[in-house]
């Protein structure tokens, strides 16, 4: 039996809901089962039927890692990875609710980008449809005034008046491509797989959120795993596949298989080196059990706050710098297609003086 629809994972703010809703029940105290059921009910659409179907399982017997193992398209694996450092731990909420914030991080972002693009997506549409309008009617005008006043053909009004001439090929076309593509985008990044996925947006400041977001969240894990007297190799590698970066994952199974060697770590060798460096010390050099634990809830904090940083600088620069950009390149591309044309119309005809 598995939930979720056959079209793909939940929407990423279903699964923040979904993190907050259950670490609720559990720092409430509620058994899972009884209170996944009840929260079914609660829940709108595909959600409150998603929590329904675990509840009802959960009543028969299953295990919560077992349920979440049966469905991969619906469930991003790095949550599950996550409950199941949360179960480990013995403080799931702590888990759950760090996952929650990382989830509404990513979200929270999304939102930012679209809207930092509505301005400069009216600029282009208005630019567009100026440029259609000179194509297929100015174009031509002027076109002919060359040939007639300066008496000589000209390469790039003709190109003008050729692109207009054939305007149903492209003209409705190429808008809809964008429509198309940027609504494509819009619901590939909504879904609840993108926590653990940034090639949705390539943009350096958001790059750096979601690496915060993760380092945070493998901090925090690895701090609950630790605090639990779970061996510093099996946190490594829960804590590596919860954070959902895979450079973090494949680290952390290079440091967990020294550790099982029974190697010694230093700083910037046996994996150490993908971790940022404070971060690299603490696991090689670290006081273990509450002391470890502590200062790795400190650096989750603080990478919490550099997370933090980046998303208020995007909400901020982000409007501005799309707007400069796309809204001074289609400016510069009108003035040029309107203006060297005419320039050279002018020095035609005195030319012709």
């Amino acid at each position: 039996m598995s939930f979720g629809n056959s079209d793909g994972s939940i929407s990423l703010d279903q699964l923040v809901a979904l993190n907050e809703e259950m670490a609720a029940l559990v720092r409430a105290g509620v058994p899972l089962d009884a209170g996944m059921s009840d929260l079914g009910n609660d829940l709108p659409g595909r959600l409150g039927i998603l929590a329904s179907q675990i509840g009802q399982r959960l009543n028969q017997g299953e295990s919560l890692p077992q349920i979440l193992s049966d469905e991969r398209r619906t469930l991003p694996t790095v949550w599950r990875a996550v409950v199941e450092s949360g179960l480990r731990s013995g403080d799931l909420p702590a888990a759950l609710e760090s996952m929650a914030t990382t989830g509404r991080n990513i979200a929270d972002m999304r939102r930012a980008v679209m809207m930092s693009l509505i301005y400069p997506l009216i600029v282009v549409l208005i630019a567009y449809s100026t440029f259609v309008f000179l194509t297929m009617y100015v174009s031509p005008t002027m076109l002919d005034s060359f040939r007639t006043l300066a008496d000589q053909e000209q390469p790039f009004l003709s190109w003008l008046v050729w692109f207009g001439a054939h305007a149903a090929w492209w003209a409705i076309w190429l808008p809809l491509f964008g429509v198309i593509s940027l609504a494509v985008w819009w619901f590939r990044s909504s879904r609840a797989h993108t926590i653990s996925n940034s090639t949705f947006m390539r943009w350096p400041a958001i790059l750096s959120l979601l690496r915060h977001c993760r380092l945070a969240t493998f901090a925090e894990v690895l701090s609950l795993l630790v605090r639990q007297n779970v061996p510093l190799h099996e946190g490594l590698e829960l804590a590596g596949q919860a954070s959902g970066d895979v450079g973090l994952q494949e680290a952390g199974a290079k440091v967990a298989a020294c550790l099982r060697r029974g190697e010694s770590l230093s700083a910037g060798d046996n994996g150490l080196g993908a971790f940022p460096p404070l971060l690299g010390w603490l696991i090689a050099h670290g006081a273990r059990t509450e002391s470890l634990s502590n200062m790795l809830r400190e650096m989750a904090e603080r990478y919490r706050n550099k997370a933090e940083h980046a998303a208020n600088w995007s909400v901020v620069y982000l409007p501005i710098i799309f707007t400069t950009v796309v809204g001074g390149t289609v400016t510069l591309l009108q003035a040029f297609a309107v203006f060297v044309p005419l320039t050279q119309l002018f020095i035609g005809i005195a030319g012709q003086f």
